[in-house]
């Protein structure tokens, strides 16, 4: 997948395969390079859309962050959220989609692969248990071996 790039009014947002990076858009705004962001480490996305006079935002809360809860002010200042105005919003919109599928994506728990003994110990416990035949447990047993 190719990185997007979403323009906001001081900062920019790289949409990569793995996260996001926040980049400030000029040395005037505090320029201090770019800060990637994982998706697995994002927990909450807030969105505003732009008013009538005010531009709207999109701040990424992230694990062992402090969210700042007070609106487009705190907005301002906070290094995970981006400003944009009405003519940017659809895209805006998408991004927020595509980084909300993403982080339940990341956040779906992997099963950890069992290994071949991990597997005929269980068969071993179900036919101690009696919930397996000897002949049935000595089947299953044959096609982990196999």
């Amino acid at each position: 997948m190719e990185d997007r790039i979403f323009k906001g009014n001081t900062k920019t947002i790289r949409l990569a395969a793995d996260g996001i990076a926040i980049k400030a858009a000029s040395w005037a705004h505090g320029f201090k390079g770019e800060k990637m962001v994982p998706f697995r480490s994002i927990t909450t996305v807030q969105f505003k859309e732009p008013g009538w006079m005010t531009a709207g935002y999109i701040q990424f809360g992230v694990l062992g962050g402090i969210e700042s809860g007070g609106g487009l002010a705190a907005a301002v200042n906070d290094e995970n959220s981006v400003l944009f105005d009405k003519p940017e919003l659809e895209a805006f919109k998408e991004l927020r989609q595509i980084v909300e599928a993403r982080c339940g994506a990341a956040a779906q728990p992997v099963a950890a692969p069992s290994s071949v003994a991990d597997e005929l110990k269980k068969l071993a416990e179900l036919l101690s248990q009696g919930i397996l035949s000897q002949a049935e447990f000595e089947a299953q047993k044959a096609k982990l071996l196999t």
